[in-house]
């Protein structure tokens, strides 16, 4: 056996008694599983790293050998300590391949033939419907095809989203009949945005009210961080005879949804897309992109020209947003009084109401 370290003791460089949070009184307030040094007396020093939070340089320190009955030794190179963030230099993990189970999963809950899986195509002048069908054939089921032959353009939906996506990376630009093919999605997704909607309106309420229009894939009521209602929400027909429906009807008339006297006001909603986001590859085909990117990213040097010019679009933005606050309090107060003057008018309406019919 190695001889103890000198100037401690047998005992000097070993875990302590109060290792594994069996603290004594007297170790309070100098943390846990500490050892003490060889010769240095009282004074503490951090504890080696516990092996689940190791380092990449750590974890690769102790090097396997034949008798070394750990996972790490002979015979188990691929181990992979768990919550370590490495494996051994020499080897890495095998990567499993995706299958349809995994595609089956990640799907699961994920509706069919939503509205975010609808196409627009454009330059169709002439195709009919099952050309334009069959062209969609190798990314899977569709439905509502629709084309225009005469003024060349149509609509489809595919399954999923992930499909419509591969559609427009595949279909995009291809030539067909000479002519190059556009496959984008619509501006509109045939739905609408409610607003003035009183506290009490749910989603299912929204759904109940709207569905006389038509078949209805989604409605939902939008809420704040705390889950209270924004009131407004958002319809997603399945056709767009439906959404037609409800804006001429709801425009033309005024339609109600609870007791309150509070009209929807309801306005087609433009279709935007904040989770695919906008990559290099859309953009830097254009050569005014690609010359406007030639400027890298930077802050304004202080006294130049850019730094003047921020200062002229912040104040703008700061004027906007002190005129919307101002124009948002006007108007709150005006929809307090017309609730209140609704209140009073109600309570006179059916005491009047109330005396003819005696």
């Amino acid at each position: 056996m190695p001889d103890p370290p000198s100037g401690g003791g047998g005992r000097e460089g070993r875990w302590n008694d109060n290792d594994h949070g069996r603290n004594s009184p007297s170790d309070y307030g100098r943390g846990r599983g500490r050892r003490r040094g060889p010769g240095r007396g009282n004074r503490d020093i951090p504890s080696p790293k516990r092996p689940h939070i190791q380092d990449k340089e750590d974890s690769t320190d102790k090097k396997p050998t034949e008798s070394d009955p750990s996972p790490q030794g002979k015979g188990n190179t691929d181990y992979k300590m768990e919550g370590s963030s490495s494996l051994s230099p020499s080897h890495s993990a095998p990567v499993r391949q995706p299958n349809n189970e995994d595609t089956d999963s990640a799907l699961a809950g994920v509706p069919k033939f939503s509205h975010r899986a609808k196409l627009f195509i454009a330059n169709v002048q002439g195709m009919k419907l099952d050309q334009f069908k069959k062209l969609f054939e190798p990314f899977g089921e569709v439905m509502d095809p629709h084309v225009n032959s005469e003024r060349g353009f149509g609509f489809i939906r595919l399954a999923y989203r992930h499909l419509a996506d591969k559609a427009i990376r595949d279909l995009d630009g291809k030539e067909i009949d000479g002519k190059r093919i556009l496959v984008r999605y619509p501006e509109s997704d045939d739905a609408i945005e409610v607003t003035n909607l009183p506290d009490s309106v749910t989603d299912e309420l929204l759904e109940e009210a709207f569905a006389q229009f038509g078949p209805i894939e989604k409605a939902t009521v939008a809420v704040d961080g705390r889950r209270k209602s924004l009131n407004y929400g958002v319809v997603y027909f399945k056709s767009k005879q439906g959404m037609n429906k409800a804006l001429k009807a709801c425009n033309e008339e005024h339609f109600y949804l609870t007791h309150a006297l509070k009209p929807v006001i309801v306005r087609e909603r433009s279709m935007k897309n904040e989770e695919d986001g906008y990559p290099d590859e859309r953009v830097l085909k254009m050569r005014w992109a690609q010359k406007d990117r030639e400027t890298p990213p930077r802050f304004a040097i202080k006294g130049t020209f850019e730094d003047m010019m921020g200062f002229k679009w912040k104040e703008l933005y700061q004027d906007y947003n002190k005129k919307k606050a101002e124009l948002e309090k006007e108007l709150n107060e005006k929809k307090d009084n017309l609730m209140k003057e609704i209140e009073a008018g109600r309570g006179a309406h059916e005491k009047q109401l109330y005396f003819e019919g005696q």
